[in-house]
């Protein structure tokens, strides 16, 4: 757990939720497109970096780097997830 805001970084903060909930959307559209082109992406894994700005303290960045590569998809299954994923709201 990070630690900032005079705490000991033992619990989730806000914009942890925040970070995890962008990721959930972005997988959850992943699916739904997978779902609909008939195929599964059983192997597919996500990696979260939120970086804070010093002051005010607030979300600067969110890196969200999805890996989908272990699983047994096309080159246009592939771009078309990429595509995707980077027009999620």
């Amino acid at each position: 757990m990070p630690q900032h805001n005079n705490v000991k970084g033992e619990t989730f903060f806000p914009t942890d939720l925040v970070s995890s909930a962008l990721c959930s959307c972005m997988t959850t559209v992943m699916g739904i497109c997978a779902e609909k082109g008939g195929f599964k992406m059983p192997n597919s894994t996500a990696k979260i970096t939120k970086i804070m700005s010093a002051e005010p303290r607030k979300i600067k960045e969110i890196r969200v780097e999805l890996d989908f590569e272990e699983n047994d998809l096309s080159e246009v299954q592939k771009k078309k997830l990429r595509k995707l994923v980077r027009i999620v709201p």
